[in-house]
Order: C-alpha cells, then sequence, then structure tokens
C-alpha cells in the first residue's frame, strides 16, 4: 500500500479494532513490532483505536452499549438483538513522507 502511493517512509499506520474481531490489540502490538522491521514503516508508530460493542435489541428496537459477556438490552432484558459496532477490523489511516517531498 506504501509503495502504491509513492511513499518512501511510513511514519504512522493506524487501525481501528472492535472487541470481537478475533484480534487482540496487545498480540498485534507484539506482531507488529516484529514485521515492520526492514520495511518501510521500520520506525512507524501503530495506533490502534478500540471500537466499543454497540447494538440494537430487535424486541424494542433500543439501541445500546453492550458489554462483551453481556449482550442484554438493557431496556427490555432481550437477547435477541444485531451488533451495530464491535466486529470491526479495519486500516483506517497511513501516514508518511512522499517520493516528492523526499
Amino acid at each position: 500500500m506504501a509503495r502504491e502511493n509513492h511513499l518512501v517512509r511510513v511514519e504512522v499506520v493506524r487501525v481501528r479494532i472492535g472487541h470481537f474481531a478475533g484480534v487482540q490489540p496487545e498480540a498485534l502490538r507484539f506482531a507488529w513490532e516484529v514485521l515492520r522491521k526492514d520495511t518501510l514503516s521500520e520506525n512507524a508508530s501503530l495506533e490502534i483505536e478500540e471500537i466499543p460493542i454497540r447494538a440494537r435489541c430487535r424486541v424494542c428496537e433500543g439501541e445500546y452499549a453492550a458489554e462483551p459477556d453481556d449482550l442484554t438490552c438493557p431496556l427490555c432484558g432481550s437477547l435477541d438483538y444485531e451488533l451495530l459496532s464491535g466486529r470491526e477490523l479495519d486500516l483506517s489511516s497511513v501516514v508518511g513522507e512522499r517520493e516528492d517531498e523526499a
């Protein structure tokens, strides 16, 4: 991606991770430290935004913040819900130096 955008150096990589994405932020940070060596991102920082769980109740249609171990609707007590957020795993931005800036 960096080369496609003519970057000669990556300074910051930003990702968004939802709780149910199946990615532990600490594991990603560890992998980042290992995998960035000898790449355009060698000196880049990794910024992780953790996305909270939000749900919509299919019974009362209320929207609410939820905890991973309790997705019960706080308004009506139903367990019939739709996840609105919490599954994200997105590369939100890459900041770097372009060839024409070097």
